[in-house]
């Protein structure tokens, strides 16, 4: 399969990258030496000089890592700053994976990925209208309603999470006995979306809004202005707790106690059922310690599940 020229441009630009992290400072001239012998993405020709500027204006752009030129050290290009925001850490390992999923393709067969939801045709069209401002209207049914229902409101963010993608919409309803408009933030999964268009009503950005300060106590998609967040204290066996060290469940999970067979980790978030759900997936290998609102809801979870297995 022949590759396409925007495809070849992101290799490239991870090459560049890839390159300057292993070996540090280099001359245009010593990057064109690694470049030529990586026939594969070379042919064996050079990169000109100003083809490199344009990868150059492009890495910065795109993964948000900025390589300069150092006159003082015989013209050497080298990383001197990155956004290590979460943004651009995806964007990169989205491109590595990319870059080696296409080099690989010959073996598709022996590559298994795992499917993600309908939904992300909507994805470029919330960012568009997230971007300039417009309102957005579609039509949404929840797996457990009969109807879909018609929503409008303007895209706040997207998020993902397990593989959908969800969209932050604020909605303006009128409330029945004062007719006054009242400000709803809802979550929206993408592949629960029927149809969508962009409106050509504009909303008033607001520059202040933090997405990842919106999401900051939630585990999962909810955020609920009456569930404060709590402090949450796990005992994870020793066959565990590896995985939630390299996979952390939260952003604040610390591991606080460390013992030969187990460990305590704390997280600070908002309780959901998705958390409760999380939990049970581990079975007897995690344990809730505090809150104890927390512990008799796993407690009845798995005392349900217990009821099933027993009929």
């Amino acid at each position: 399969m022949r590759e396409t020229k925007e495809n070849h441009r992101l290799r490239a630009l991870l090459w560049i990258v890839r390159l300057l992290e292993t070996h540090g400072a280099l001359t245009l001239k010593e990057i064109n030496e690694y470049w030529c012998a990586d026939e594969d993405l070379s042919d064996g020709m050079p990169i000109e000089r100003r083809t490199f500027y344009n990868y150059k204006n492009a890495i910065a752009d795109l993964l948000k890592i900025v390589i300069e030129c150092d006159q003082r050290d015989e013209n050497r290009y080298k990383i001197v700053a990155r956004d290590d925001d979460e943004l651009s850490k995806w964007l990169v390992k989205s491109f590595t994976v990319n870059e080696i999923l296409s080099n690989n393709a010959d073996m598709r067969s022996r590559i298994l990925l795992e499917d993600i939801p309908a939904g992300q045709e909507y994805l470029l069209e919330i960012l568009g209208a997230m971007r300039t401002g417009f309102k957005i209207s579609f039509e949404y049914k929840r797996f457990t309603d009969c109807q879909a229902q018609k929503v409008k409101g303007a895209p706040f963010c997207v998020k993902l999470y397990h593989q959908r993608w969800y969209v932050l919409v604020k909605e303006w309803r009128t409330l029945l006995v004062s007719h006054d408009l009242k400000e709803e933030m809802h979550v929206y999964s993408l592949d629960r979306i029927l149809s969508m268009n962009v409106t050509d009503e504009r909303f008033e950005k607001d520059e202040s809004f933090d997405a990842r300060e919106y999401f900051r106590y939630a585990f999962g998609t909810r955020v609920e202005r009456n569930n404060p967040p709590q402090r949450v204290r796990l005992k994870v066996v020793d066959c565990q707790r590896d995985y939630l060290r390299t996979l952390p469940l939260h952003a604040s999970q610390r591991e606080v106690e460390t013992h030969e067979d187990y460990s305590i980790f704390e997280l600070y978030v908002a309780l959901t059922i998705e958390l409760t759900m999380q939990i049970l997936y581990y079975g007897a290998r995690v344990e809730v310690l505090e809150p104890q609102e927390l512990r008799e809801e796993v407690e009845e979870e798995a005392y349900r599940l217990n009821l099933v297995y027993l009929r």
